[in-house]
């Protein structure tokens, strides 16, 4: 689809279930609002321009979208369930998130079967209940912020054994002494 060339911002809904639609060009899509391609069979996914997600369920349940998770200019909160039981590989790149927007059953990237490497970025401050519950092949997760964000419980639980976290060389002793952080201890590394 790129008759959305021009097209900012994508409302509630709008390509929910759509199991026909396989990838789209959002060039210039800035905004994608709740449940946007919740349960659609996506594999491909272009929005350079991405600035924010909002409601939640954006890409609930797309087994399909299998790729990166890359969005360089994306700010605010990765709502409720927004790639719950999605088929992601990686989130490599997400801006200036500040909180990643998470709680138990409705966790941000809990059950994604295929995600296995994850990097938060230094604006990142809160990780919410469970957001990376269930992920079982996760084993890299490299934290860019010098200060241990705060982060709920079972935010890696259900993940693969072999998980390593690994954070800022001067910031190793924070991470482990942190609440929360605690229970991952002896998975964090410079």
């Amino acid at each position: 689809l790129d008759q959305f060339a021009n097209v900012t911002s994508l409302g509630s809904e709008c390509f929910k279930g759509c199991t026909n639609l396989r990838t789209i060009n959002l060039s210039n899509i800035e905004e994608i609002d709740n449940s946007c391609f919740r349960e659609s069979s996506i594999v491909y996914i272009d929005a350079p321009k991405l600035k924010s997600i909002v409601g939640g369920d954006n890409f609930l349940k797309c087994a399909n979208l299998t790729g990166d998770v890359s969005h360089p200019l994306l700010e605010g909160t990765i709502p409720t369930r927004a790639y719950y039981m999605s088929g992601i590989s990686r989130v490599i790149n997400l801006g200036k998130v500040t909180s990643i927007d998470s709680v138990d059953y409705l966790e941000a990237f809990g059950n994604c079967p295929n995600l296995w490497h994850v990097h938060l970025p230094e604006t990142l401050t809160n990780i919410g209940n469970g957001a990376f519950k269930l992920c079982g092949e996760l084993r890299e997760v490299i934290s860019d912020n010098s200060t241990p964000p705060t982060i709920g419980s079972n935010v890696f639980s259900g993940t693969s054994s072999d998980l390593s976290i690994y954070v800022p060389d001067q910031s190793v002793q924070a991470y482990r002494e942190a609440s929360g952080w605690l229970d991952y201890a002896n998975r964090i590394w410079p």
